[in-house]
């Protein structure tokens, strides 16, 4: 499937206007660990769910989350597994954003993040700080992988697939 088949399957012109409302509305959202609730506070990777929920790309499921104490590296490895087993998705090169992408991040030797790519930025909402924009050429050396979802729906259920990216290391 060409970039430009997912854009017009996917992110179609309607879902991408639905897209830019939920980020501004997620915009301020303060983060906490595990939170899905835009009203009390979010992480990123629920953040990036709950964009795809909004939109109608995946249905509402608890993405559940995962270790940050689980090796070097680990964690990006489980965001990386998370993501890419759970979400119907197509690996871009990290130079190569389309809308929509899933940008997973590399922190650090111990620490991991995702964001949500439109408009030349990645959305995201970090530890100690609220959802908002990064421009795209501060954040690009940061991110390890690049995703962009290719069809409707989960490919596994996340509770499953990230409590297995956590248990067969």
């Amino acid at each position: 499937m060409t970039l430009r088949t997912i854009e017009e399957a996917v992110w179609r012109p309607e879902r991408q206007e639905r897209a830019r409302k939920v980020l501004g509305a997620l915009t301020g959202c303060p983060h906490v660990d595990y939170g899905r609730d835009p009203a009390t506070g979010m992480d990123c990777i629920q953040s990036v769910v709950y964009i795809h929920v909004e939109c109608g790309i995946v249905p509402d499921v608890p993405f559940r989350g995962y270790s940050t104490d689980d090796g070097l590296f680990g964690p990006s490895d489980n965001l990386f597994r998370a993501v890419s087993e759970s979400f119907h998705v197509e690996q871009l090169a990290c130079d190569s954003p389309v809308f929509g992408a899933i940008c997973v991040f590399r922190n650090g030797n111990r620490s991991s993040h995702v964001g949500f790519f439109a408009d030349d930025r990645v959305w995201h909402v970090r530890q100690g700080h609220v959802f908002d924009a990064t421009d795209w050429q501060a954040a690009r050396g940061f991110i390890v992988n690049l995703f962009v979802v290719n069809q409707d729906g989960w490919l596994q259920d996340p509770k499953t697939t990230v409590r297995r990216a956590l248990h067969e290391r």
